[in-house]
């Protein structure tokens, strides 16, 4: 990771069934299997200090994303550089992939997108996402 803006896609599995409460916007169950988060890092430090901060144990609890990573492992990111957020384009290109739910509301209550998390029972298919993505960002596994 580098510590210059960009956008990601943060890929976390999620052992059990859990509910847990985000914040307070609401209670949620999370079902087993595997997350997709869309965010951007433009501020300081970039893509290497957002990811560094949603990969650390311990924090405080400050985004939705905080309190689904308290309870789910990282799985990997998606990477890109390019100078656009393309955190909003993802998240529409996500919705439109069948295998992915959109949980709605769920990381964009700044923004008009349906959501920003994504879950699948099964593994990513890695190269059938980076298809599916505008500027097919690199896969970086954890």
């Amino acid at each position: 990771m580098k510590p210059v803006p960009g956008s990601y896609i943060l890929v976390l599995h999620n052992p059990d069934r859990q509910a847990i409460q985000v914040g307070k916007w609401r209670s949620l169950v999370f079902q087993p299997g595997f997350y997709l988060y869309t965010g951007s890092a433009f501020g300081s430090g970039g893509v290497k200090a957002r990811l560094g901060r949603h990969l650390r144990e311990s924090k405080s609890l400050r985004w939705h994303i905080d309190y689904l990573r308290a309870a789910a492992k990282p799985f990997g990111a998606f990477i890109s550089y390019e100078a656009q957020r393309l955190e909003h384009l993802w998240a529409q290109q996500l919705s439109a992939i069948p295998e992915w739910l959109a949980i709605e509301g769920f990381g964009c209550s700044d923004c008009q997108c349906r959501s920003h998390l994504f879950h699948s029972p099964v593994a990513p298919d890695m190269q059938l996402l980076r298809q599916h993505l505008e500027c097919a960002p690199a896969f970086y596994p954890c």
